[in-house]
């Protein structure tokens, strides 16, 4: 009977109760409900993450907000390890039209991205390998020319189960990936 109950063990030892109610998640207090909600993850698209820094042409209000967005908020946030290489080719770039100033501004802010993000940088897995070339194939079957760095990226963020942010609609529409353009009134609907 009392086995039944939950009292004894199956080893036939009382239970200890307040043991059980360790284990079990703390209930939320009167109003507290309305505090729990989804964390999500997100990967940023090169073209976002660039938005952050020190060279970036681009400073609107939208963008500001933006970016203070990300800092708030840079534990939720990944990048593929593709991203380091696009940013490395632009520092490149700057260099042979010697802009060394940019360049070294640009290779400072990556050290120090790198450095913040650490572990959030996602490598290119065979699995994130396999789904960039499926997600590029029908892209291009349905008439349309993604680079092979965009399906990289969307693939990250689809086999990961993370939300991607990007401004490039066009070709992340076309991959058929569920992506989101963080500037401007959507900025809003990222959970913060």
């Amino acid at each position: 009977m009392e086995a039944a109950r939950g009292r004894v063990s199956d080893d036939g030892r009382p239970r200890d109760r307040r043991a059980d109610r360790s284990r079990r998640p703390p209930r939320p207090t009167a109003g507290s409900r309305r505090s729990i909600r989804r964390v999500l993850m997100y990967v940023l698209d090169t073209d976002v993450l660039s938005l952050t820094s020190p060279t970036s042409a681009v400073a609107t209000k939208d963008v500001e907000a933006w970016r203070h967005w990300v800092i708030r908020n840079h534990d939720h946030l990944y990048f593929s390890v593709v991203t380091v290489m696009e940013v490395r080719f632009g520092i490149a770039k700057c260099i042979a039209k010697g802009a060394t100033a940019k360049a070294g501004k640009l290779q400072r802010w990556l050290t120090a991205t790198e450095t913040i993000y650490g572990s959030r940088i996602i490598p290119v897995s065979v699995e994130i390998a396999r789904k960039a070339g499926e997600l590029l194939y029908a892209a291009v079957g349905a008439g349309t020319a993604p680079s092979s760095e965009d399906a990289i990226v969307a693939a990250t963020a689809s086999v990961n189960g993370f939300q991607l942010l990007s401004r490039n609609g066009r070709h992340m529409a076309a991959l058929g990936v569920d992506w989101l353009d963080p500037i401007g009134p959507r900025l809003a609907d990222l959970s913060s």
